[in-house]
């Protein structure tokens, strides 16, 4: 699994690094209470990550800032589990996560502190009290998630001691629990097929099912920003799973978007051709154009996409 681990990391992080997914996120799956009281309009990402590099292998994180509506403000932390089954101890990854950012914005205001002190400039906004931040957990692996959400629950139980143990809990959104329906979101498919994608990609299904997710969203091939998601969608395919070959992705691809066949697939040759030039560049070439041609892709199109010649295509 670990071999996988980076193209999770990148797909979770170029999904979520755009705003707009994240309101809509946060607006569809965080508990009403909690939204009704911040502006989800103010969402701004946080370019920061305070996991610890032992665990980069296991999780990613993304981390918002927003207003509150009453004024201050709160984080949104969002944490992914790449691991194909729970972790019990993913409310103690939560915590480090959070005690990292409070000692970062403490570290800013004793900055701050001494710049006045000083008689220095500084624009660094006084801190009265900590920030809230809540933390959500996404987890998508198969075996079903039994652990409990709260902190406290690490620890022995011995009421004694409970006024000296920290608690919190943690938001679970354990996407095994929702049907693919309830995944759907014509407001924002690059959310949708995000999710829809990560519900299945462990599964003995996900062949199956990516034709079915490709299909809802074809839309995405309506704007920039989608047909480029498209193009981050095929890496991570490419990369995040073995559960499908190239043949079948490519039929699933054409399939979902037929206008636009012919130019992923040549996005879909150029990311294998990358892939067989680290195991043999020749061999990964010859691969590429032979899966190219199983998928029925013309002649010139495979010539262009693989720079062989037309005696090389013919000894495939």
């Amino acid at each position: 699994m670990a071999k996988n681990i980076k193209p999770h990391d990148k797909f979770f992080k170029e999904t979520f690094d755009k705003t707009n997914v994240g309101k809509d996120f946060i607006r569809k799956y965080i508990p009403q209470d909690i939204v009704n009281l911040i502006d989800v309009d103010s969402l701004e990402l946080v370019k920061t990550s305070f996991i610890d590099s032992t665990l980069k292998e296991y999780f990613s994180d993304v981390l918002y800032k927003v207003r509150l509506r009453k004024g201050s403000y709160a984080y949104i932390y969002q944490l992914l589990e790449h691991k194909s089954y729970p972790d019990e101890f993913v409310s103690f990854q939560c915590l480090c996560y959070m005690v990292g950012l409070w000692r970062y914005l403490l570290s800013e205001e004793f900055a701050r502190r001494k710049a006045v002190k000083e008689g220095k400039t500084t624009f660094l906004e006084p801190l009265e009290k900590l920030p809230p931040i809540i933390p959500i957990v996404i987890y998508h692996g198969k075996p079903k998630w039994k652990i409990p959400l709260n902190f406290k629950a690490l620890f022995n139980d011995i009421p004694t001691f409970d006024s000296y143990i920290p608690d919190f809990e943690y938001i679970l959104r354990d996407l095994s629990k929702y049907e693919f329906s309830d995944l759907l979101n014509d407001n924002n498919l690059i959310l949708q097929v995000y999710l829809l994608i990560s519900k299945y990609i462990f599964t003995i299904e996900f062949t199956e099912k990516l034709v079915e997710i490709l299909s809802v969203s074809s839309e995405l091939d309506k704007t920039k920003t989608g047909k480029d998601y498209i193009k981050i969608i095929i890496e991570y395919l490419i990369k995040g799973t073995e559960k499908m070959t190239e043949k079948q992705l490519g039929e699933a691809v054409k399939s979902a978007f037929p206008e636009k066949g012919g130019d992923l697939i040549m996005t879909i040759a150029e990311k294998w051709e990358k892939r067989g030039e680290k195991r043999g560049e020749k061999k990964g070439i010859k691969k590429t154009a032979k899966t190219l041609l199983k998928m029925g892709a013309e002649m010139d199109l495979v010539k262009k996409a693989t720079g062989l010649s037309d005696k090389e295509l013919k000894q495939l």
